[in-house]
């Protein structure tokens, strides 16, 4: 076995995660430089920096020895560095582990207090700015990382940090009562010229390495980080006396059962977790992560007459969908409430991020429940979203209630990256895959196409995302594709499955096998032998939902006789392939295909297959929904 000091970072990741903490030292010992240069930038005290390092060291080491999937502990480490910064100025708690931390802040002399009046204003901006958008700016400026480094170490995407860095440049030159396209990246950093080189460290530099073993050393006694309140008593007796007394008051009329209001306008209430778990029927995943309380608390509500009142009481990301515990107080006035819709919408563009799914209520006297929201494209930054739920009331005054609030957005957790050696033929097209990243928003896939292709990606357009369990498969669709990246939603918190595979067409069916349709007007222009005369297709009008969601519904019938199916891809007059809204339905009638409402060339193709015919078998078509597709495998579940 090699030894210690020879290992690439990989094998010692595998060592500290199956307990070796002689690995786990000398990997953070390897990377101390980095991650003291990231805690600098976002704390700009050398001291705080310290502290900070330290305990990301023995928070990681926690979290190896206690999660089934850590990831990239490299990047673990350094994402934890951003992570307990931003919980501690979240919550506008002190940096420091212990008094040693609180005498470093005393003694300390951050570059902010050497300002001089000139840049007050600029300093100013950066204290405004919220939590992500501050660490972007600094690791910009400061630490001098790239927009993919950054994005790696705060767990975005490198569009979120991109948007974040344009609010940070937006912000400054807003302070500077300038354009943001004067605010150029070579005036920043000779602006901050002066304290990269007062906070430079060299690969000498002691402190670095103390701070790393000072973590090392509370890892191995068991020393997790503390989050201590700060106090400070720089204030003369008369404002601490009555501060005192103000809080003394205050704390004698808080109310401490649940949904007691906690302003005068009674839009801020104490939230109520303890339904939370019962509203979780089923075993699994999502329950225990109701029972290690993995959610975030929320306490917003609307009253509309005497006694009714609509509160949101906690919140939970599911990757691709949002969950979002309600409860729902009536009034005896007889009135039917029911909860109607609901959005996500970006407030910067206007953009809706997501929508009302649908609802489970537990019923009884104070109904509730759960409200699902599904995102429609989670590579988008929920940052300054807004959620809005929308009741309907009817009664002797029928109206429409909204409670709106700032989407419940929940500390970024860790990616867990696999890397892949798999490929796969499609088209005459070969693609290898590399790399698997799951992330609470979003699953990425990367693909490297091959150098000896000569088409194009678009062969990659309707690849499926399959996740396969002992009884049970589900099959998502890519929300984005960058370049060969293909982007679904999230299955980060589905552990109870075997596989993961790519599933995709490998070839659509037979041209001879074609229903050729006009949709506006309608007319059935082609259908295939020898059911030309037999076969007749209905449609309807476009119809548009609640959900803005708009689409054609065509009826096959039944034919006594002859068993067909029909595929969920078609084409229309130019050869763009697309897909329909569900996979084609089967039931007495017949098959109904729900077609998008688009501006398509007409008329469009479908693709016909028959299952009774002997000849048609023999050539390799039948009506298995897996005929004609590839399965891909990628990975199995690692902890199986």
């Amino acid at each position: 076995m090699l030894p210690y000091e020879q290992m690439e970072d990989k094998e010692l990741e595998d060592k500290a995660a199956y307990g070796d903490m002689e690995a786990f030292e000398h990997l953070t010992t390897r990377h101390a430089e980095s991650l003291y240069q990231i805690a600098i930038a976002l704390t700009r005290d050398r001291k705080q920096a310290a502290v900070l390092v330290s305990d990301a060291v023995a928070l990681t080491w926690r979290e190896a020895q206690h999660k089934k999937r850590i990831g990239d502990l490299v990047t673990v480490l350094h994402c934890n560095v951003f992570n307990i910064w931003k919980r501690r100025s979240s919550n506008r708690l002190s940096i420091g582990l212990d008094e040693e931390a609180d005498e470093a802040e005393q003694n300390s002399e951050t570059l902010a207090e050497m300002r001089s009046e000139r840049s007050l204003r600029i300093e100013q901006a950066i204290e405004e700015m919220k939590l992500e958008t501050r660490a972007v700016f600094m690791f910009t400026y400061i630490s001098e990382l790239s927009i993919p480094e950054i994005a790696k170490y705060i767990r975005a995407s490198m569009g979120k940090t991109s948007q974040w860095h344009d609010k940070a440049l937006a912000k400054i030159a807003n302070s500077m009562g300038e354009d943001k396209e004067a605010i150029r990246s070579q005036m920043l950093k000779k602006y901050f010229a002066v304290e990269r080189k007062l906070l430079q460290i060299s690969e000498n530099d002691q402190n670095a390495m103390a701070s790393v073993q000072k973590g090392l050393q509370d890892a191995k006694n068991g020393i997790v980080p503390k989050f201590k309140i700060k106090t400070k008593w720089r204030w003369i007796s008369v404002t601490v006396i009555t501060a005192i007394a103000v809080l003394f008051i205050i704390q004698s009329w808080v109310p401490k059962e649940t949904h007691a209001t906690l302003n005068f306008s009674g839009t801020k209430v104490v939230p109520d977790e303890s339904y939370f778990l019962s509203s979780i029927s089923w075993e699994g995943n999502l329950r225990l992560r109701v029972e290690d309380k993995d959610y975030v608390m929320l306490g917003h509500a609307v009253e509309w007459a005497q006694g009714s009142r609509f509160i949101l009481d906690g919140a939970m990301d599911l990757g691709s969908e949002t969950i979002v515990w309600y409860t729902l107080e009536k009034n005896e006035n007889g009135d039917q409430v029911s909860i109607y819709d609901g959005t996500i919408t970006d407030l910067s563009t206007m953009t809706q991020l997501g929508k009302y799914q649908g609802h489970s209520s537990l019923g009884g006297e104070k109904d509730q429940g759960f409200i699902i929201f599904d995102r429609e494209n989670p590579t988008i930054s929920t940052e300054d979203a807004l959620l809005q739920v929308e009741l309907k009331v009817e009664g002797e005054v029928p109206r429409r209630v909204k409670l709106e609030t700032d989407f419940p957005n929940e500390i970024e957790k860790p990616d867990i990256v696999y890397d892949l050696n798999e490929s796969f033929i499609i088209e005459d097209q070969t693609f290898h895959i590399t790399k698997l990243t799951m992330s609470s928003d979003y699953t990425l896939v990367s693909i490297v196409p091959d150098h000896t292709n000569s088409k194009g990606n678009e062969s990659l357009n309707f690849v499926r995302l399959r996740v396969e369990a002992a009884s049970s498969a589900v099959e998502y669709r890519s929300v984005e594709n960058i370049d060969t990246s293909l982007i679904f939603p999230s299955i980060y918190y589905e552990e109870d499955y075997d596989e993961i595979k790519l599933t995709m067409e490998d070839r659509l069916f037979e041209p001879d096998y074609t229903i050729v349709i006009n949709l506006d007007p309608f007319e059935l222009i082609r259908s295939p032998e020898p059911l030309s005369k037999a076969l007749t297709v209905y449609s309807m009008s476009p119809v548009t939902y609640n959900s803005g969601d708009s689409y054609y519904t065509l009826q096959f019938p039944k034919i006594e006789g002859y068993e067909y199916d029909l595929s969920n891809q078609f084409k229309d007059a130019d050869g763009f392939r697309y897909e329909t809204v569900t996979y084609p339905h089967k039931d007495e009638k017949g098959i109904q295909l729900l077609v998008p409402n688009k501006q398509y060339v007409q008329p469009l193709t479908f693709y016909y297959l028959e299952a009774n015919s002997e000849d048609n078998l023999e050539s390799g078509h039948n009506t298995h929904p897996d005929d004609g597709r590839i399965f891909v495998p990628v990975m199995k579940n690692p902890s199986l």
